[in-house]
């Protein structure tokens, strides 16, 4: 089974590319500055800053959790929103705890597996 990693002809494309990306809050907060960033595959990148600085943003806007005010956000070349149609998967953990406090914990370690349907 192949790994989620990029495909043969996917190599010079960067994994994800932001394009005078910014988000601007319904009450008027600047969540992120606008932002131009290319991570390329094998690349490894740490976000590291203050609290408040917008890491949080950044990466809520990269996993479609978030839309950008300004700009885009692509994953391979192509529309972010499409990622995982083509084979190649994209997983997000929150950093803050958000387990069902109802489930026992064999139900919350399932539950991403159910939604998969494996």
């Amino acid at each position: 089974m192949p790994g989620p990693g990029p495909h043969a002809a996917d190599v010079a494309t960067p994994v994800v590319s932001l394009r005078g990306v910014e988000k601007v809050f319904a009450n008027g907060v600047r969540g992120l500055a606008p932002l131009d960033l290319e991570i390329r595959p094998g690349e490894l990148v740490s976000l590291i800053g203050p609290s408040g600085c917008g890491k949080s943003t950044l990466l809520k806007l990269v996993a479609n959790l978030h839309a950008p005010t300004e700009g885009q956000v692509a994953w391979w070349g192509g529309d972010f929103r499409a990622v995982g149609t083509d084979g190649r998967r994209l997983a997000f953990v929150f950093q803050d705890p958000t387990l069902m406090p109802w489930a026992n914990v064999a139900t919350n370690v399932r539950l991403p597996l159910d939604l998969d349907g494996v």
